[in-house]
Parts: structure tokens; sequence; C-alpha cells
């Protein structure tokens, strides 16, 4: 996700690996098969997408609330 964000908000984000807190899951997966089988619903963008996105949502948020 790092990389993602990173290239799509072309900025670089200091972050830091550590250890998980408690109650967060050991591993996270998704299969969506089941909503293309029960649903009919695919996901139409990628990650890539969505990072680049979400980094628009913000600046532009960002640009509301904290204006220059």
């Amino acid at each position: 996700m790092e990389k993602f964000i990173n290239h799509s908000g072309n900025v670089d984000i200091a972050y830091k690996i550590v250890d998980r807190r408690a109650g967060d899951p050991p591993i996270c997966f998704a299969n969506p098969t089941k909503a293309k089988e029960e649903l009919g619903w695919s996901a139409e963008r990628t990650l890539e997408d969505m990072c680049r996105d979400s980094w628009q949502w913000e600046k532009t948020l960002e640009n509301i609330i904290l204006p220059n």
C-alpha cells in the first residue's frame, strides 16, 4: 500500500513498520468471487486507482478546511 500511496500521490509519506496492535488480525485477505457470483459485482478500479483517488480527496479536503 505504501508504494501505491507514495507513487499515486507523488509524495514521500514517512511510515514505520511496527508490531501488530492488540486486536489486529494476524492476516487479512479477500476473495471477491462471492460478490461476483451472488451480487454480480466486480471491482472496476485498481488498488493504485484507490490510492490516487483517496490522496486527491485528502488534498481537496485539506484545501477546503485549511485554505491558504
